[in-house]
């Protein structure tokens, strides 16, 4: 390797080379039905932006070069002599070796001369030393439009031509790349492989863009497919209740010798403070409920969420929305603000009426008093389900009525943003700023609501929030910013201080600024909070990315530290040289397109059958995991198929649909996990 730092573990090679042995030999037995593109199948490999690649034994090794780029995603090209028909291809397979000290997130992007729809991309994430195949599908839409559709407003869009999400007849290279801004970092690939089914792609609807519209139905469904549990009449969606509520009576609770919290009644009885907390048991990190029993928190994110959807400039693509006025006018709303991306980020879009299917159809379903028997009901169904948590929702749904659950809350601690530090949902919160820390004391107010309620498990302080990926990324953008930042002002006095120039940082100072930053962030959320609500878990802030030192920075200061990892298998960890502290899977999820749906989540799948066994997968492997404590699916209900308000997201990942009506196979997937539970975690 010709790019090595002190955060590889590559210096003798030979975790990397044992690794990338085992990945070989795995993937020559897979090989059998597929072809070969690398090694030896005639493709050239170009080296990205911020990449350096090197082949040596077989192996090409892909290097993250320094000063990691915002918006640049280190990459290298699989490239074909001339443009190749992947029509008959289903599958791609890439085998990645992680030849860090840390795990990475490794990714593959179908490259063609005319990109349009969603291009097939997906990733995963590798622990250090280890070896794992993505395969990568081409044809999972069940949908596709024979000209250009002109739909808007979508945070996903639905292909047009060819039989994939966009046209495969033109593809120029398999793309290999790491999250932007990342550096120092090294991969492997040992192989990559097209694999099909007899060169026969899967079967797609084809959809004619000049006829589609009206394609949304009176209750928000796709209106162009049935499906088994498909409503069509408010008849139905009260029918389908009533038969629901006879099973619920039948199956109260899925978790076997429950206590009251959805604990582990019937295992170890450790000390009982009234309040959850986190206990190292048998080597095995452990959340410990209020009764003093082992709990694994099994959860579901935006329980009772509303599901508003614009409607201006669409207003066609509905079949039939209620009248504005009389009962049906307290769905009816009006999205005054920019969305962040698409089509209402354009003023000329907004303000725009919103309705909201998922309330009305509750509302068909229960009659007036739909918001409090949907709450009593949602708990009847968790506690059936098997789930025990109601993760990153509204309070109120977890404390309101006679019923309760194990829910989270959060705090907020605003500021002036970092401008230069930005990712998908904006700028990073300047924690040096003179409001931050005024900011989180007033939140922190907020948190005496909970601070004795028994059933609340901690709080979260954000979500997704902009770290940087690269080591050095974070203080060099502050570098950037105007000159008042707050942040900014902050790393100057320290670099006259030492007497460094502003022109010549080395390294070291970038990265140590940054995690200044990261544990002022952490340390003053973590402070006020426990002035007001001592015994409530500082639960982090739900981390999608960021770069280890930030990690680390979240494991000296909260209790939890939670993730967000979307994926077929939860393979995140915590850095070498951080606080031993438990780690919540906060966000993940599996979805399909069989309702009509032209998103199906951020980790397809082929199917409902396929979505329960992923669900399956995923959650005993959290299981397995020692340092795990919890896994929360997102989210309750599935998005609007014509997207939420604020980004557009259209995606099927909901335990229920829009109806109300639960997903049979995934629910069956969650019985059959809660059942196994506690013995499987406390084997």
């Amino acid at each position: 390797m010709s790019t090595v730092t002190s955060r590889q573990n590559i210096s003798s090679g030979t975790r990397c080379k044992l690794a990338i042995l085992l990945a070989v030999a795995t993937s020559l037995a897979m090989a059998a039905g597929g072809e070969v593109v690398w090694p030896g199948g005639g493709v050239s490999v170009v080296a990205g932006k911020c990449a350096k690649t090197e082949v040596r034994d077989g192996v090409l090794y892909v290097t993250a070069t320094p000063p990691g780029r915002p918006n640049v995603w280190p990459a290298a090209y699989f490239t074909f002599p001339k443009t190749r028909d992947l029509s008959g291809v289903e599958t791609v397979a890439v085998t990645f070796t992680n030849c860090c000290a840390e795990t990475l997130r490794l990714c593959v992007k179908i490259k063609a001369v005319t990109e349009q729809g969603q291009v097939p991309q997906g990733g995963m994430s590798v622990q250090p030393g280890a070896s794992r195949t993505y395969r990568l599908s081409l044809f999972l839409s069940n949908w596709i439009f024979d000209a250009p559709h002109g739909l808007v407003g979508l945070k996903v869009n639905p292909p047009v031509g060819g039989a994939s999400s966009f046209s495969l007849e033109k593809t120029r290279s398999i793309a290999v790349f790491l999250p932007a801004g990342s550096e120092n970092v090294t991969f492997g690939v040992s192989r990559v492989e097209l694999l099909s089914n007899g060169g026969a792609p899967t079967a797609q609807k084809v959809l004619r863009a000049a006829s589609f519209s009206p394609w949304v139905d009176a209750f928000g469904q796709a209106n162009y497919v049935e499906w088994p549990d498909k409503v069509h009449s408010a008849e139905e969606i009260r029918a389908k209740g009533e038969a629901e509520e006879k099973e619920l009576a039948a199956r109260p609770q899925a978790i076997p010798d429950a206590d009251r919290f959805g604990g582990w009644a019937k295992g170890p009885q450790l000390k009982a403070t009234g309040h959850f907390r986190t206990e190292k048991v048998g080597g095995k990190w452990w959340l410990v409920d209020p009764d003093g029993h082992l709990f694994f928190s099994q959860g579901v994110d935006h329980v009772g969420n509303p599901s508003a959807t614009p409607i201006r400039g669409r207003e066609h693509y509905f079949e039939k929305l209620p009248p504005e006025t009389g009962p049906t006018k307290a769905f009816w709303g009006m999205m005054k603000w920019k969305a962040l991306r698409y089509y209402y980020s354009d003023p000329a879009h907004v303000p725009s009426k919103t309705f909201d299917f998922g309330s009305y159809n509750l509302y068909l379903k229960y009659g007036d008093d739909w918001r409090a028997k949907n709450v009593a009901a949602i708990h009847r169904r968790m506690r059936s389900w098997g789930l025990n948590t109601i993760a990153a929702s509204a309070t109120s749904v977890a404390t309101a009525g006679e019923s309760r659950m194990p829910y989270t809350t959060w705090i907020r601690a605003k500021s002036r943003p970092i401008e230069t530090v930005k990712a998908h949902w904006g700028s990073l919160l300047d924690p040096f700023a003179p409001e931050f820390a005024e900011n989180a004391r007033k939140g922190a107010e907020g948190l005496k609501a909970y601070a004795d309620d028994p059933w609340c498990i901690g709080f979260f302080s954000g979500n997704e929030q902009s770290w940087d990926s690269s080591e050095t990324g974070l203080a060099r953008k502050i570098l950037d910013a105007p000159d008042d930042q707050p942040a900014k002002v902050e790393f100057l006095r320290r670099l006259a201080e030492k007497g460094i120039a502003t022109n010549a940082v080395p390294d070291g100072e970038l990265r140590a600024f940054g995690i200044a930053v990261a544990e002022k962030y952490y340390s003053t959320v973590r402070d006020a909070a426990r002035a007001v609500a001592p015994n409530l878990l500082y639960l982090g802030d739900r981390l999608a990315w960021g770069c280890p030192d930030v990690v680390r920075a979240a494991a000296k200061y909260a209790d939890v530290v939670t993730m967000n990892v979307y994926d077929f298998q939860p393979t995140r960890d915590l850095p070498p040289g951080s606080e031993d502290k438990p780690i919540m899977i906060t966000e993940f999820h599996f979805g399909c397109y069989d309702t009509g749906y032209f998103y199906a989540s951020l980790i397809p799948v082929k199917d409902q059958t396929a979505r329960a066994a992923a669900y399956r997968a995923y959650v005993r492997a959290a299981l397995d995991n020692p340092r795990y404590v919890g896994t929360h699916w997102f989210c309750w209900r599935d998005c609007p198929i014509t997207g939420y308000c604020g980004e557009g997201a259209n995606a099927q990942c909901g335990l229920v649909s829009m109806a109300d009506v639960p997903y049979g196979e995934l629910i069956g997937a969650i019985r059959e996990i809660a059942a196994e539970l506690y013995p499987r975690r406390a084997r």
